[in-house]
């Protein structure tokens, strides 16, 4: 699910230039602009942000998570007559990374790759908490599902434990915490050991989870998940910068986490006779595969947020600013029905349409000294919240990554001295199906960047955000983002098609006709 490193060079060859470039090319008119999201949901995302990310373009984004934790199964084997002790707890969640060494050692840890882990070389600052907040399954005053959303951090922060939980002495372990890529062990209840990938590995405090969860009083909570997750509400993971450091980002599965709990007890209940019995090595573990939210706090920079409040619907905008969760541009093509009332007439006499796209040129000069670049757009039928058909209908896949597949479709950056120059994404069918059918409407078109093309499913904007009647496009009541545009924490800077953009730059909306003699 996760971003893939330095692999964006893929984008420049994968689909040449115009492979479907015969006939007659002819550009059209549209409108681009740019449009803010707002507070987006981030309840149970495929992909979570962790971390402090500094973005020369847009600002700094902060990223806190809250999960709840489940139990795998109900720890019966804990006894309380034979003295359960705490000796260690290890918070585990695991980093995307590929393995680029296996050493034939059992005793030393495999080599890999970090994947999306930005900034590694950054500290932060980690603080784990008990969280105190409980995630409803169902809003009590709609019924529908429970919704929560990015900025709801005062809510969240006000319902924690008072106990700080990853409060080793090791600064490495909280105030000075680095998202390294070695390689580590996993070790089961007889104290064998299996290499796994790098992941994040916190001693959590002992004595909370022996009260919390070993104690005898506990015990009444234990009996299934619906209970337990009332009694113990999950963990709360609260970052900021780390001293002068800039910080560093991860995205997280946050549902393959797990707290293993390692305690011995007696074999047998103590006796007069034998009042210290042999002991034995147990483990109990929770997975943080219950329902989670992503907490986020924006500083956008001054260009950024002057880009969002004076964006011009009506005209279009000079450069497009599509930022991961926090803001799209909006695309209508054919300006005007008298311009697509012609062309449709050309095409029943007879025009066949070989290929259509839209080209995206990086405004290079903007996005300044930045070095995290969207691997790729994503552009979608906003009116039905769903892809395009010419997504739906390319079933190219990719062996290097899956995040590569529907290359055709494209939308993968092109890179030239490695940054961002452009982005293509061709709606061939797109556009036949709306030549070819009076009665289809000209929807309006979504652009955002994505973290993966092969999940299309929504999450909510927290306020609906009316998008204006212009000419033939009707107003429409934007209320859900793509989720991978949400997962993705990058930006770029796109020119638009207004005068004044330099014609080699201005994005283009061609269409390639053979047309009868």
């Amino acid at each position: 699910m996760a971003c893939d490193t330095d692999a964006n060079e893929m984008g420049a060859n994968i689909v040449g230039d115009d492979n479907f470039a015969f006939g007659d090319p002819e550009d059209f008119d549209f409108l681009a602009y740019n449009q803010a999201l707002g507070p987006v949901e981030t309840s149970n995302l495929a992909v979570q942000q962790l971390g402090v990310y500094n973005d020369p373009v847009f600002g700094k984004t902060t990223a806190h998570i809250v999960v709840q934790a489940l139990m795998s199964v109900q720890p019966t084997n804990i006894s309380y007559a034979r003295v359960p002790v705490v000796d260690k707890v290890v918070l585990n969640i695991p980093y995307f990374s590929t393995l680029t060494y296996t050493d034939p050692d059992a005793e030393t840890a495999n080599t890999y790759e970090l994947d999306s882990v930005y900034n590694k070389a950054s500290k932060i600052n980690l603080q784990v908490y008990e969280s105190l907040f409980y995630q409803r399954a169902v809003d009590p005053e709609t019924g529908e599902t429970q919704k929560y959303y990015s900025d709801q951090i005062a809510a969240f922060e006000g319902a924690v434990g008072s106990t700080l939980l990853n409060d080793s002495e090791l600064p490495e372990q909280n105030t000075e915490f680095i998202f390294t890529e070695l390689g580590g062990f996993s070790e089961d209840e007889e104290g064998n050991k299996t290499k796994v990938g790098p992941s994040m590995n916190l001693l959590l405090n002992k004595d909370f989870f022996a009260n919390k969860i070993m104690a005898e009083a506990a015990s009444g909570n234990l009996v299934n998940n619906n209970v337990f997750v009332n009694y113990f509400r999950g963990l709360h993971f609260k970052v900021s910068q780390s001293g002068s450091d800039a910080g560093a980002l991860a995205l997280l599965d946050i549902s393959k986490g797990t707290i293993k709990i390692h305690y011995h007890q007696y074999v047998s209940d103590p006796t007069p006779e034998n009042p210290t019995p042999d002991t034995e090595d147990k483990i109990i573990t929770l997975n943080l595969s219950g329902k989670s939210v992503n907490l986020k706090q924006h500083e956008n920079t001054g260009t950024f947020e002057n880009a969002l409040n004076n964006a011009a619907p009506a005209t279009g905008d000079a450069q497009l600013f599509v930022k991961g969760g926090q803001s799209m541009a909006v695309i209508e093509l054919f300006k005007t029905k008298a311009e697509l009332d012609a062309l449709r007439q050309s095409v029943r006499n007879n025009w066949l349409i070989n290929d259509a796209s839209l080209t995206f040129y990086v405004d290079r000069d903007a996005m300044g000294s930045a070095t995290d670049e969207p691997n790729r757009i994503y552009l979608y039928d906003i009116n039905n919240k769903v892809p395009l058909i010419d997504y739906s209908t390319d079933q190219l896949t990719s062996f290097a990554s899956v995040k590569y597949n529907k290359r055709s479709h494209g939308g993968i950056i092109v890179k030239e001295d490695g940054r961002g120059t452009l982005y293509k994404v061709r709606i061939t069918n797109h556009i036949r199906k709306l030549m070819t059918n009076d009665t289809i409407t000209n929807v309006k078109l979504g652009l955002v960047v994505t973290e993966n093309i092969n999940v299309t499913s929504n999450k909510s904007v927290k306020t609906p955000i009316l998008l204006p009647q212009i000419d033939t496009f009707a107003s429409f009541l934007l209320k859900d983002t793509p989720q991978m545009n949400i997962a993705n924490p990058f930006g770029t800077i796109l020119w638009g098609n207004t005068p004044g953009v330099p014609d080699d730059k201005k994005m283009k909306f061609t269409i390639y006709f053979t047309k009868p003699n």
